[in-house]
């Protein structure tokens, strides 16, 4: 008896456990995916009738459109309108309150006068008997002269037209209005319902009620009202092999009240169809899932159940000492598969456990000499206890069981909670690209104490697909940092030493320029009697133009530190009013700047030698004399040798000081080459064209020196990228040409590209959103007087601050640099086309 009811309750529990994995999640999914379509199907069928009854809604009010024509036609009639103005009601009568009688659609009719007094009317409306009753048909009349809409009267809903009364061609102003209205009846329902395909009714507050049949009651409408909300509302009734769809939204009349509602209901077969096979569909499952389960049952208990059982008596029968000798031969085959299957389980896991042995200790011999740190850490961020000998070396201490986030920053608390943060988001998704896409955001370079290192980050998932740990990787690269930092170094060293080598004389008078600007002209500047953020200018105008110099000359140390110098001088022009001159003037000297040019000349000197970097310097420099001394003597010869036989004599004096303003700019060819490159856009090699022109050397060589910016602004926002040009027609390769003249006593230097041009209304509104011009001010000017704003100070149209670009005071230093040699600049410009710079200075200057 108990062996029974046990046998019968391990068959129970298999049925349940059966029914509970595999019947019941079917089952569930089935409902699942009935509940899903029928709902989907709900949901089709309620914005299909919910857009019926919006377009019924609108079919209604287009009606108006159709009498507003003819509205606007007698409204638009000179007689008409002198009739009105006339108070002619025999005319009235006779032309306008026969339309209802003589135009089809129309029911009735009202003219009024601007003050809404009715001087004729047909069809007795008690709304248009003396006065327009409806007040905003008249406040709407005085902003549109002509529209319709819906209006409940005594006699019935109606739609009504509106149109002002004027001349034939509408070139006089309005002297009343023109009413006509049409009621909307059992006919108009029935064409809406066979367009529509649905049936349609209005139920309005006032009690009316239409229909487009005799099917649908008001009764009906009220009760489907009573349960649901309008403009919301849907229901949908089955009918065996029919639904039923009805919905209700308000009707809005010309005041914009709500008057009522109009109610559609649409029949429809699919929809029902498909709920009935999916239910039978459910039916047949359901069946299939019941004998499945029977069948699972038999064959579990014979094939396994009874074996088990027969197994379980033989044991008990041997261990109490009885002979078992008649054995089934399906339980004697079972028994000895399961045997054998049990025995070489049992070696084979003896044997895995052997061989996991030795490949851990063999993966962690492998882990300790592969010269990086490998250790994981789970959801809490705790580091495991394995990790590798690595991780010792850069850790300097057991990392095993220490916080991440603490381990890796442990003086930076901000960083510390956003890689908490990252992790958390990490180990919450299973998607792995959500998940790559996360870890892409934690640091792959890390410093901890003195070395640099990169990491790496594994996601070591579990059965489900869930991050169970990260596996982190980390590799000393602080040795290749350095080489690499030396590389570069050592390429930006050769880069400026070719530039040197081919530019010496240049770089000879830059460094003569910067020495001065530093132990003479800042002090001379900032003791000068102008305004204080004036004197700052000057010096930030100087230190950009210094800073183009180097980099024409590719110097790798001032270069940045320049760039530097500017953004701190940028705040304290903007800060002039907490500052004085004597504190700015201890600024600029507690900064060394003639030590910032130190480590780019140590560079040159060790490669170059110092006799090879200056001897062409000290070749020009052997004769020394103060600039004004020599001009005094210049000017003493010039009175003393005037007559006709010395003036050779003069020439030559002066050709001491002078050279050819080719040389002075012949560097910006190169210059224009390496811009470019690093800007991403191509150039053909710099045209050097005009006359060979000898100037003063000492007094034209800042203007030379300012021309860079010329020339980086070209680079910058003038030629346009590669793609660009050709799409424009244009040659891929843009053109730069400088191009020089002497006219008399004037010296001419042009500068001229293709690129795409300067846009005057851009740059006027660039002018008003930087507070240079009021926007009226600048639509009076030409473009031309336009151009000249370019030069202001800190005027730039680049948005980010770079090494190039985005100070907005170049071109305003080489205008400086024009005006301090008694020049002018000129722009001509044409979009797409190109622009030029054109300089006029006198070649010698006014000795008096």
């Amino acid at each position: 008896m108990n062996n029974r009811r046990k046998r019968r309750s391990l068959t129970s529990e298999m049925v349940l456990w059966i029914g509970l994995l595999v019947v019941l999640p079917v089952l569930a999914l089935m409902i699942y995916f009935y509940t899903s379509i029928t709902s989907a199907l709900r949901d089709t069928a309620y914005e299909k009738e919910l857009q019926t009854n919006h377009t019924a809604k609108k079919s209604i009010e287009a009606l108006g459109e159709t009498i507003l024509g003819v509205t606007i036609t007698n409204g638009y009639w000179e007689d008409n309108r002198q009739a009105l103005l006339a108070e002619d009601r025999e005319w009235l009568e006779r032309n306008i309150a026969d339309m209802p009688r003589v135009v089809p659609d129309i029911d009735f009719v009202a003219e009024a006068d601007l003050q809404g007094r009715i001087l004729v009317q047909a069809g007795d409306i008690e709304l248009f008997m003396d006065e327009v009753k409806v007040p905003h048909l008249m406040e709407k009349f005085e902003t549109v002269k002509s529209f319709s809409g819906i209006l409940d009267t005594a006699k019935g809903l109606a739609i009504v037209a509106v149109s002002q009364v004027t001349g034939d061609r509408g070139q006089n102003g309005a002297v009343g209005l023109l009413i006509t209205g049409h009621f909307l009846n059992q006919e108009n329902m029935t064409r809406l319902q066979d367009t529509l395909q649905t049936d349609i009714a209005l139920l309005l507050s006032s009690g009316q009620f239409l229909s487009s049949t005799d099917e649908l009651r008001a009764e009906d409408i009220h009760r489907f009202l009573a349960g649901h909300k309008v403009g919301e509302s849907l229901q949908i009734v089955g009918r065996e092999d029919v639904s039923l769809t009805k919905s209700a939204e308000d009707l809005i009349d010309i005041s914009g009240r709500i008057i009522g509602v109009i109610y559609t209901e649409s029949q429809s077969t699919a929809a029902m169809k498909t709920v009935n096979a999916l239910e039978r569909l459910g039916i047949y499952s359901l069946v299939v899932m019941v004998l499945l389960l029977v069948l699972v049952t038999y064959l579990l208990r014979r094939r396994i159940m009874l074996p088990l059982r027969h197994l379980t008596l033989m044991l008990e029968q041997v261990a109490a000492g009885h002979r078992v000798d008649d054995i089934p031969k399906h339980v004697e085959q079972a028994d000895m598969e399961l045997l054998q299957a049990i025995g070489r389980i049992g070696s084979l896991n003896q044997d895995l456990e052997k061989t996991v042995q030795k490949r851990t200790a063999a993966i962690q011999n492998l882990l300790n000499y592969a010269q990086q740190g490998f250790f994981t850490v789970h959801a809490d961020l705790i580091v495991g206890e394995e990790y590798s000998l690595q991780c010792w070396r850069i850790f300097g201490k057991d990392i095993a069981r220490m916080d991440l986030p603490l381990l890796l920053y442990p003086d930076n608390e901000q960083e510390r909670k956003l890689l908490r943060e990252i992790f958390e988001e990490c180990f919450l998704h299973k998607n792995d690209l959500k998940r790559e896409l996360i870890i892409s955001l934690l640091p792959e370079e890390l410093i901890i104490g003195e070395l640099t290192v990169s990491a790496e980050y594994k996601v070591i998932e579990d059965s489900s697909g869930k991050a169970e740990e990260v596996m982190i990787i980390l590799t000393d690269i602080t040795e290749k940092m350095k080489i690499e930092h030396q590389m570069i170094q050592d390429r930006l060293v050769q880069q400026m030493v070719v530039q040197v080598v081919t530019h010496l004389e240049e770089t000879n008078q830059i460094l003569d320029e910067y020495k001065l600007f530093c132990e003479m002209w800042i002090v001379d500047n900032m003791n000068s009697n102008q305004p204080l953020d004036q004197r700052l200018l000057s010096v930030y105008k100087r230190v950009h133009t210094f800073k183009g110099s180097f980099s024409l000359l590719q110097f790798p140390n001032i270069v940045p530190r320049l760039h530097e110098l500017e953004s701190q001088l940028h705040e304290r022009i903007n800060d002039v009013e907490n500052s004085t001159g004597e504190q700015s003037l201890q600024f600029l000297r507690s900064l060394q700047l003639h030590t910032w040019v130190e480590d780019d000349l140590k560079a040159l000197t060790d490669i170059l030698g110092e006799e090879m970097l200056f001897q062409q310097h000290k070749r020009v420099q052997n004769v020394t004399m103060p600039r004004k001394d020599w001009m005094m003597l210049e000017k003493k010869l010039t009175e003393a040798l005037a007559e006709p036989q010395h003036l050779s004599l003069l020439a030559e004096l002066r050709e001491v000081r002078s050279k050819s303003f080719r040389e002075l700019t012949a560097h910006y060819t190169d210059y224009l080459g390496i811009a470019s490159e690093r800007a991403g856009i191509h150039v053909y090699p710099m045209r050097v064209i005009g006359d060979e022109v000898t100037v003063d050397a000492h007094r034209f060589l800042l203007f030379s020196q300012s021309l860079i910016h010329v020339f980086r602004n070209i680079i910058v926002h003038a030629i346009e990228p590669p793609e660009e040009r050709l799409e424009l027609g244009k040659d891929e390769r843009g053109t730069v040409t400088l191009a020089m003249e002497q006219v008399n006593n004037d010296f001419i230097v042009k500068v001229t590209d293709d690129g795409r041009g300067i846009d005057a209304n851009k740059l006027r509104q660039r002018l008003v959103a930087k507070g240079l011009g009021e926007e009226q001010e600048l639509l009076r000017l030409s473009d031309e007087e336009i151009f000249s704003y370019i030069f202001r100070d800190e005027l730039t149209t680049t948005e980010s601050v770079s090494e190039l670009s985005g100070r907005g005071v170049g071109l305003s230093a080489v205008k400086d640099e024009v005006d301090r040699l008694g020049g002018t600049v000129e722009v001509n410009s044409l979009p797409g086309q190109g622009t030029t710079f054109t300089f006029k200075m006198p070649l010698e200057e006014d000795r008096e």
